[in-house]
């Protein structure tokens, strides 16, 4: 953001979504961090640019690192090539099996990374870089805009399972958990965005740990919640007998079995009869029966024989 003749102007290295006027990732850029974490192959010139031998032992040097890193987060032993071929199947949709590209459904999206907005909290702020051009001359300092500490951003992805086919050898498999697993570790050894190597742009994976866990936590409340509803008008519409065998099964506890055990004279025929079965079962589960437990068992066998 930059006005002509004004003091107060903003370097801005945000991109904002144009129906909600909030910063945003775009998924090219969570794209491109990611790959570049992956190993290159070594070429001695690109386009203008020629490399040294120098440049060559450095490329080697972080291959190898990166082959590791990724070895140790997919809990694996894959060799450089192996490695490079995940890459091209995982970015560039290269279908090794078929010598082909895969369509555009069956590659993997990088979608966007959105801000959640929490009530009353600050997402925005301004703040500064001072660049030393020069080394006998006062710096200028660069006012920019920034996304607040703490703010909660979402990676959203569309992940599919990576299967490559190599001649006399066993096929490589990445499966979706795994894929997330080893792109959200990428992203917090590099970060995300522009000025990553003066402190922007990286996560807290500890409190990214708590979020993800409280939110998984809170969509496994509501789905139970939303379930008990379901089963609770499910119960409405069964019959008494139904809906005593199903508790009995499902829901009471001992003492509550204990309690429910006169309610048998209730029903009638072969309703009774089932029941009065499923209790037996049940009292003969003890391995020292009391008096009365003796007393009911000879109860329900009385009910059994009538």
């Amino acid at each position: 953001i930059y006005l002509k003749n004004q003091t107060d102007n903003f370097k801005n290295g945000l991109s904002f979504d144009y129906t909600t006027g909030l910063p945003y990732i775009p998924g090219s850029g969570i794209k491109g961090v990611i790959r570049d974490f992956f190993p290159t192959e070594y070429t001695k010139n690109v386009g203008d640019k020629d490399y040294s031998e120098e440049d060559k032992v450095k490329t080697e040097e972080q291959n190898k690192v990166k082959v590791e890193l990724i070895n140790q987060i997919l809990e694996s032993d894959y060799t450089f090539e192996d490695i490079g071929r995940i890459k091209d199947s995982i970015f560039e949709g290269r279908d090794f099996g078929k010598e082909e590209y895969l369509p555009i459904f069956k590659r993997d999206k990088f979608i966007e990374g959105k801000i959640l907005i929490q009530d009353k909290k600050q997402i925005l702020d301004k703040d500064y870089i001072t660049p030393h051009k020069k080394i006998l001359e006062n710096p200028v300092p660069i006012q920019i805009l920034k996304i607040v500490p703490g703010t909660e951003i979402e990676i959203l992805l569309q992940l599919n399972e990576t299967k490559i086919s190599i001649p006399e050898k066993d096929d490589i498999v990445i499966t979706k958990e795994q894929k997330i697993n080893l792109f959200t570790k990428i992203l917090f050894l590099t970060g995300l965005g522009a000025k990553t190597n003066v402190g922007y742009g990286h996560f807290d994976e500890e409190a990214s740990i708590k979020v993800t866990r409280k939110r998984e936590e809170d969509a496994r409340k509501i789905l139970e919640k939303e379930k008990l509803e379901v089963l609770e008008k499910e119960k409405e519409n069964m019959s008494d007998f139904t809906r005593f065998i199903y508790e009995f099964e499902n829901e009471w506890d001992d003492e509550t079995k204990k309690e429910k055990f006169n309610e048998i004279k209730k029903f009638e025929g072969e309703e009774k009869k089932e029941i009065a079965k499923l209790y037996l079962e049940y009292l003969k589960k003890e391995s020292k029966p009391s008096k009365k437990t003796k007393s009911k068992i000879k109860d329900l066998n009385d009910i059994l024989n009538s």
